[in-house]
């Protein structure tokens, strides 16, 4: 026999994997504070408002997550108004005693009690304190006062009529043109309440300023000068010195305090009575802390203590040197060589997932810092070395001056030679060929380079190759392991104006007028190169033909159907002379590969390659992303998301004109399409601008003059020369033709905002007034700021593994979606941290995951993580952020916090309005969450005036049959029947309509079609009560509204609800005719039907029958989620909806029940018909479906567990972390890009129809109702591809080949 080794002999190597796949659970972490005594508080007692008791020791309980360490139980301390104010101190476990460190995970306390322990200070220590100190009141003294609050809109067409038997007369006719005035939820937003949000500037501040000054006393640091309003006083100020053991009045040291907070609440009677309202403001406001602290100025519009005359500048205080603030960044002193280990790490293996974590997890760590470094190296006095090429920190860095002429070939492809470009392109098909998950991180050159344009220049960074030898680094010595605070581009501003009498100098046009009478038009203009990541795209078609829109077969073609996309017989086969070229180009090895994916390319030859590759960029990739902005799979809030989208697909922005012309259907993305235009034409004015003027101030009068021209109203100086040239630059560059009311018809706020982002500009958060002929001043444009492009790197493994979370919650299987995206989350935070922008897409999909299973607790601890991490790294305005906003409103709506659901959304709303304006889907699915939230208020006229708009703004936008047309159809519906009386009749007429719409959109088998059947019934049997009630005197309606507001809930919380409300004939009687009751009975009857059916044909069926028990399986695991209208504490269905991360968008997702087929469709549609004539027999198919009882129950079950409500739907913005490894913004727009031919998730709604709300239009002849929607795409051809037939190639593609 062998020899078989024992297991104690056996010592398995630790796998930092094995922890992926550990479901995340909420972990309870109690916090003991310090204790306060009289020698600290001085007995006064103010000391103990906020905090509680004196000399008690105090508790505080956080809800952590399984995934947390220390550092974010620090964070969230800090964020508490009873402990924001502690900065030195360490955690020591409060029963071993031993202190912690900061990494410790949490899960690994047990018991999980810990204690604050307050440190001796040092100096810098001392500073921090000092920053916490002023930062505590920078929301009442730093960012402009409290907005005022705007009256909620109620012209409803049902909040006229005082007479309650007149709303039962309306009609669809008399509501089709209801809604078109202003209600107060769409005006244009007002920029100068942009940081309102933040504001606490109704409450006194109580500190009024603090100058730091160095100490002439031994043994202290500093000396503080603090200045504290009194009421009786006028101002009383305090001179405290800052030592080792804490903070002291001058000549009291004595009575020494760790924290500032204690001795000033000690010292100042009216500064402890202030601070206690400030605390008491946050509590208000957020009862789960998150107080405006630690404020960055990241975005382009910045608050009024930075836009101040420039003697009055005050800058926040985590950026003021002052109170030793910075711009964060992974920096270090040490030189590093950044080339050679570049090469280093991309050498490492990278066979299985462990491998590639932990050279991605190295990766990661130098690209932080190289690019960080970089940005901020090339930053500092760059004027000086215009014209050079230096070498500084390893680092060779170009600064050139910006073109100074305006030309229509520009951008990085003009001046390019043919040869260069067939050649550049040659290798990027090469590389989509051979592409996968270490394609990005062995990427050298492209991850070792930085382009930045700033003040003017033109600056590139690249590491220096022939930098001196040096060690590697070590993790120990990474500082992104001890410092991982972002890198905030806007602190290296540089000021426009040094005095008030700058900010007056009058606008400029000189400069503009000058550079148009310059402006040239090439006759012929460069090609585009080809990305690799169409070609990466094209490969992933091939391998996996979608089923439906542009490009999808017939599936009668099996799997053989991807060789039809090789042009014919002839195409498939290839040449000889193709494959021994390839073999050339390729390798051996790794042309085995490519001929194993068995899809026809590896006999052909690289001109066969590009030619088809063309093919399909014309015929497939862009009617393809057209179908995707049709169906909401993507959904662009603004320029920056829209590029990153085409980018992501290998779309070059050079056919963004011919994406406007395939787009006219779909009105929102073809405004952005065409505001995405003429902002590329602007900011080559600007930029010339900004490089032709030397001095800032005549700079930014220069900018202020051509702002005027761009955004002014007709008649404003230059604005006609340069409008004049836009057209002609979009024609010739973007073979577009603008509309001669683009410049009155364009949204100026938007625009602002994306070409700001784009030059790098800062500008006074003001509103502008755009009707005047000259809305700006010079003193408007604050600051220039750094833009930055470069790879954005993350864990391709963690983006598949998004990915395939997606992919589960698509087909409700949400336990495999939920252990999915935790390893998509631990793989992230193994990678880049618990801080990264990558790691806050992963937090944000797990919250959305976890909320679909109704763990909205979870969801929202999750959530909160995402978007302190976007506020902080995107900006205030990104569309992550906006996302994050309205993802929270959702989780604390159904959490039972109202009244912060909608300061959440508010926020989300007001954001959506100043990036996308309200003709956005995006928008119109805010203004139905905000419906919710008010009709569980109570504000039923307020949330039909929202419905309203949703309605109009769906139609207008998506068309009059669209499916979520018919969804908003049936939230109206629902609303009606709360109303009191309830309105049944025209839940009936509205119910019709959506009816109608889904049968003709998804077929009679549909299981919404039939729900929405369901619905109809109940509401027809409803209206027959309650007419029978009038004519009989009754005045029983009220039982049946509370029903009405319940009928969405399972069945098993419906009888619970009738149990309690009426006596046993009546409960029994509403059973049957509730629509979830009546839906689960014929799903019951028509499983049985479904397993006969199985008996006659089980050989044909089996691998059906198959596919259909392991979706009841996983529907089983995964409850259903609804969004819910609340009735002051009861809910009311809505929406199904999911968050689809990788592209950033809010829709609907796939029922996780199976469908019906066509016999079921017909048996319900004929139950439906047979209903409304004698409404008993739906008690006859309930008695005839107990067959299925416990398939009921197990529904029920599952259901119960909670419902989902209409959430954000992308503000768009995707799921960051590119595989495309496409140049990104950064700085002025922080976007990442989508991976390429990722599977995402459809735009579909979810669960029984009762669940679905998104709208459109209320048309008054259901009869009338016709697709809007023209054909969009080219239908793809049925003849072989000949690759020399020119009519494929249209002329916006280039084709040339080296011959």
């Amino acid at each position: 026999m062998g020899k078989s080794k024992s297991k104690s002999s056996r010592k398995r190597a630790p796998n930092r994997l094995e922890h992926l796949n550990t479901v995340p659970d909420v972990v309870e972490v109690l916090v003991e504070l310090p204790s306060f005594n009289n020698n600290r508080c001085g007995g006064n007692a103010n000391a103990g408002d906020v905090a509680d008791e004196v000399d008690v020791e105090r508790t505080l309980e956080l809800r952590c997550v399984s995934t947390d360490t220390l550092v974010d139980v620090r964070v969230m301390l800090s964020e508490l108004p009873d402990t924001c104010h502690f900065t030195n101190y360490s955690l020591k476990h409060a029963v071993r005693g031993d202190r912690l460190k900061r990494d410790l995970e949490v899960v690994s306390l047990k018991p999980n009690v810990v204690s604050i322990v307050e440190e001796k200070y040092s100096e810098a220590a001392a500073r921090a304190q000092v920053q916490r100190f002023i930062d505590l009141f920078t929301c009442t003294n730093h960012v402009g006062p409290v907005a005022k609050k705007k009256p909620k809109p109620s012209n409803s067409w049902l909040s006229d009529s005082t007479d309650k038997q007149k709303l039962s007369s309306l009609t669809p006719s008399k509501i089709k043109n209801a809604g078109t005035k202003s209600g107060g939820m769409w005006e244009e937003p007002l920029l100068e309440e942009f940081y309102s949000y933040f504001s606490f500037g109704n409450l006194a501040s109580t500190v009024k300023g603090v100058d730091v000054l160095e100490s002439q006393d031994k043994g202290c640091f500093l000396e503080l000068k603090i200045t504290v309003t009194n009421t009786s006083t006028g101002e009383d100020v305090l001179h405290v010195l800052a030592g080792k053991e804490g903070f002291c009045l001058k000549g009291k040291q004595e009575g020494t305090h760790k924290t500032l907070v204690e001795l000033m609440r000690e010292s100042s009677e009216a500064f402890g009575s202030k601070y206690s309202d400030l605390m008491k403001g946050f509590k208000g406001r957020n009862q789960f802390g998150n107080p405006p602290l630690g404020l960055r100025c990241n975005t382009w519009a910045v608050p009024p203590s930075l836009s101040a005359e420039p003697e009055k500048r005050t800058l926040l205080p985590v950026e003021s040197e002052t109170y030793s603030g910075n711009i964060g960044g992974i920096l270090s002193d040490r030189e590093r060589n950044w080339h050679s280990e570049f090469v280093q790490d991309a050498s490492m293996p990278g066979h299985s997932p462990a491998e590639r974590v932990a050279r991605d997890h190295k990766v990661f760590l130098l690209h932080s810092h190289f690019v960080d470094t970089a940005i901020t190296t090339a930053c500092q006095s760059a004027e000086s070395r215009k014209g050079e090429t230096v070498n500084a920190r390893n680092l060779n860095i170009t600064t050139e001056s910006e073109k100074s002429q305006l030309s229509s070939d520009c951008g990085g492809s003009s001046k390019v030679t043919n040869e260069e470009r067939l050649k550049t392109s040659e290798l990027a098909l090469i590389k989509g060929l051979l592409a996968d998950e270490n394609t990005i991180a062995r990427d050298v050159d492209a991850l070792a380079k930085v382009q930045i344009h700033f003040n003017g220049l033109d600056i590139k960074v690249e590491a220096n190759r022939d930098a001196p030898e040096s060690e590697p680094w070590t993790l120990e010595q990474e500082p992104a392991l001890k410092d991982n605070s972002a890198l905030n581009v806007h602190g290296l501003r540089v000021f426009c104006h040094s005095n008030a009498e700058s900010t007056r100098k009058a606008p400029s046009s000189a400069e503009l007028n000058e550079i148009l009478a310059g402006a040239v038009f090439e006759d012929e203009l460069t090609p585009p190169k080809l990305r690799w990541e169409i070609v990466f795209s094209w490969i992933q078609y091939l391998k996996n033909p979608p089923s439906e829109g542009p490009g999808c077969l017939p599936v009668k073609y099996g799997l053989n159907r991807r060789l039809l996309l090789g042009g014919g017989k002839e195409g498939r086969l290839g040449s000889k002379e193709g494959e021994t070229e390839l073999k050339e180009k390729l390798g051996e090895a790794d042309w085995t590969q490519l001929a194993k994916l068995n899809i026809g390319l590896h006999r052909k030859t690289i001109v066969q390659l590009m030619a088809e590759c063309n093919r399909y960029y014309a015929e497939i990739a862009l009617p393809r992303i057209i179908h995707d902005f049709r169906s909401l799979e993507l959904s662009p809030i603004d320029g920056q998301t829209l590029t990153d989208f085409m980018h992501s697909r290998g779309i070059n922005m050079r056919h963004i004109g011919r994406l406007a012309i395939l787009s006219k259907s779909l009105m929102h993305i073809h405004a952005l399409c065409i505001q995405e235009m003429v902002v590329r034409a602007a900011k080559r004015i600007f930029r010339i601008i900004m490089s032709k003027c030397s001095n800032m101030s005549d700079k930014a009068a220069a900018l202020a003059g051509s702002l005027n021209a761009l955004l002014g109203a007709e008649g404003s100086q230059g604005g006609t020369e340069l409008w004049d040239w836009i057209h002609k630059f979009v024609k010739k560059r973007f073979d577009f033709e603008l509309s001669t009311r683009a410049r009155s018809e364009i949204r100026h706020v938007a625009l602002l905002r994306d070409l700001c982002q784009r030059v790098g500009i800062e500008v006074t958060s003001r509103s502008y007034d755009f009707s005047s002929k000259s809305p700006f001043i010079s003193g408007d444009l604050v600051a220039v700021v750094p833009v930055c492009k470069h790879i954005q790197f993350t864990s391709a493994d963690g983006r598949q593994l998004l990915e395939q979370a997606k992919a589960a919650l698509d087909k409700g299987k949400l336990d495999e979606a939920v252990t999915t995206s935790t390893s998509a989350l631990s793989k992230m935070c193994a990678v880049c941290g618990s801080h990264s922008h990558a790691t806050a897409n992963a937090f944000s999909l797990l919250a959305v995951v976890l909320y679909h299973t109704g763990d909205f607790l979870q969801a929202a601890i999750y959530q909160q993580k995402a978007l302190a991490v976007n506020e902080r790294e995107y900006g205030l305005d990104h569309p992550d952020t906006i996302k994050s906003y309205g993802d929270l409103a959702v989780f604390f709506y159904r959490l039972q916090h109202t009244e912060l659901a909608l300061h959440y959304v508010s926020r989300a709303l007001y954001l959506l309005h100043l990036t996308c304006g309200a003709d956005h889907p995006n928008t119109a699915a805010t203004y139905i969450n905000v419906a919710m939230m008010e009709e569980s208020q109570d504000n039923v006229h307020v949330a039909l005036r929202y419905l309203q708009e949703a309605l109009h703004c769906n139609q207008k936008l998506l068309g009059p049959d669209h499916v979520q047309t018919a969804a908003s159809y049936h939230a109206i519906a629902i609303a009606l029947s709360l109303m009191d009386p309830p309105l049944y009749t025209l839940s009936v007429q509205h119910e019709q309509t959506t009816l109608d719409i889904l049968e003709s959109k998804l077929g009679p088998e549909d299981l919404r079609t039939q729900d929405a059947a369901a619905w109809l019934e109940y509401f027809d049997l409803k209206a027959v009560e309650a007419q029978e009630a009038k004519e009989n005197g009754n005045g029983g309606g009220a039982l049946a509204c509370n029903i009405a507001s319940k009928g969405h809930l399972p069945l098993k919380d419906l009888l619970s609800f009738l149990g309690e409300k009426g006596e046993g004939g009546e409960q029994e009687r509403t059973r049957v005719r509730t629509p979830d009751s009546t839906l689960y009975s014929l799903s019951s009857s028509e499983t049985s039907h479904s397993e006969h059916e199985s008996d006659v044909e089980e050989e044909m069926e089996l691998e059906e029958v198959e596919e259909a028990d392991e979706r009841e399986e996983s529907k089983a695991e995964a409850p259903a989620v609804s969004l819910a209208v609340e009735s002051k504490v009861e809910t009311v269905s809505k929406t199904w909806v999911s968050h689809d991360e990788a592209e950033g968008e809010w829709q609907t997702v796939e029922d996780p029940r199976r469908r019906k087929n066509n016999s079921k469709g017909n048996k319900q549609r004929n139950t439906r018909e047979n209903g409304r004539e004698n409404g008993r027999e739906k008690q006859e198919n309930k008695k005839a479906g107990n067959g299925g009882k416990q398939r009921i129950k197990q529904k029920d079950n599952n259901r119960e567990r909670g419902r989902v409500e209409v959430e954000d739907r992308n503000t768009n913005t995707a799921f960051r972390g590119s595989t495309s490894g496409g140049a990104v913004m950064r700085g002025g727009s922080t976007s990442r890009a989508v991976s390429v031919g990722s599977n995402s998730t459809r735009t579909r709604m979810r669960g029984s129809f009762t669940d679905v709300v998104l709208g459109n239009q209320i048309v008054e002849e259901v009869s009338a109702l016709q697709p809007s929607a023209q054909a969009f795409y080219p239908v793809r051809r049925k003849e072989s591809f000949n690759i020399n037939a020119a009519e494929f190639f249209p002329r916006y593609i280039s084709l040339n080949s080296p011959e």
